[in-house]
């Protein structure tokens, strides 16, 4: 019931500057969600080419999805850090120097699983984020998952912390743990 009452607040602060305007879509909540979690993770130094260099946001697969996290990230710092959205169409194009990655899962489930190996090995300090329990059961750091038309968050804590991010308790305490075999905890 915590968990829920948590990831409720997360959500208002998430909408409250877009409570005025029109009623938010699932790509607008997105965006903001991937702008709000790059505020509980922490990376190695190693991450950036220097104290001054963007966070950067990577979308691969979802042109949309991009488009909205750039509106949301505007203007907008975490740490004393800017923000920098891309958009990848294929994972050969992706970057090392990004930070937080979302990978479409597409209409092809296989071809979106054979992503994430490659996807981690062009950005190895990229925190990976996509949708679905599958996806973190093969290596993504976290997942969007619906149960009971509740949004909630699967974290694959192991692997998240093999690529050297550092992810707040805020965070933890909003989400289902699981392990590489599904064990969830």
């Amino acid at each position: 019931m915590m968990r829920l009452v948590a990831l409720a607040a997360l959500s208002v602060s998430l909408l409250a500057p877009m409570a005025a305007e029109e009623p938010v879509s699932a790509l607008q909540l997105k965006a903001a969600f991937l702008y709000k979690f790059t505020i509980f993770l922490e990376w190695p130094e190693a991450a950036f080419a220097d104290s001054k260099s963007p966070i950067v946001i990577g979308v691969l697969g979802d042109k949309e999805l991009a488009a909205a996290t750039a509106e949301t990230v505007l203007r907008r710092e975490v740490r004393g850090r800017s923000f920098q959205v891309r958009s990848y169409m294929w994972e050969e194009d992706i970057e090392p120097d990004v930070h937080l990655l979302y990978l479409s899962p597409g209409a092809d489930h296989g071809e979106f699983i054979g992503r994430l190996p490659k996807a981690r090995a062009k950005a190895p300090h990229a925190f990976l984020v996509s949708d679905g329990e599958e996806s973190v059961l093969r290596g993504a750091h976290l997942a969007f998952t619906l149960r009971n038309d509740r949004l909630q968050f699967l974290i694959n804590l192991e692997a998240a912390t093999a690529a050297n991010i550092r992810i707040s308790s805020k965070l933890l305490r909003l989400a289902t743990i699981v392990d590489a075999m599904g064990e969830r905890r």
